[in-house]
């Protein structure tokens, strides 16, 4: 019986080992600068999202590193797309370079809006779209992973 208590010990402690290792080799750093200022804005921006009824997707969620067309879907509660609306996409790049790349979107015959931007890293990138539509303003926050 103690033999089997000494042999489950160790592997357990063998487990915790490898986890703390591979843990160490693969943390990434911080994630955001201010985490909770970036938690509070994010709840305003989801209150005032809610409150307007326009939705902002990417068609679709992905893009490749190099020259895109992001494709945004801009509609408003009924589902009707934001005719007229100005539309212009920010874009901030995984850690540890963050770049920063912007471009307005142009409303297109199919109802959407194409951004064409340049993305020079893979990764997750951090994407803010700004909608101007009848004197209001309103910015979608999203995620777009860059293959």
């Amino acid at each position: 019986m103690k033999v089997f208590l000494v042999i489950v010990v160790a592997a357990v402690v063998a487990a915790t080992a490898a986890m703390i290792i591979v843990g160490s080799r693969t943390f990434e750093g911080t994630v955001v600068k201010d985490p909770y200022g970036t938690g509070l804005r994010w709840d305003e921006i989801q209150r005032r999202r809610r409150e307007s009824g326009w939705n902002v997707v990417f068609l679709p969620r992905h893009a490749t590193a190099g020259r895109n067309d992001i494709v945004l879907s801009a509609r408003d509660r009924n589902g009707r797309p934001l005719s007229g609306a100005t539309v212009v996409l920010r874009l901030e790049g995984p850690p540890p370079d963050e770049a920063i790349r912007e471009a307005p979107a142009i409303e297109g015959s199919d109802g959407n809006f194409h951004a064409v931007i340049d993305i020079p890293l893979r990764g997750s990138w951090r994407a803010t779209i700004t909608v101007t539509h009848g004197g209001r303003n309103m910015e979608f926050e999203e995620a777009l992973y860059v293959e």
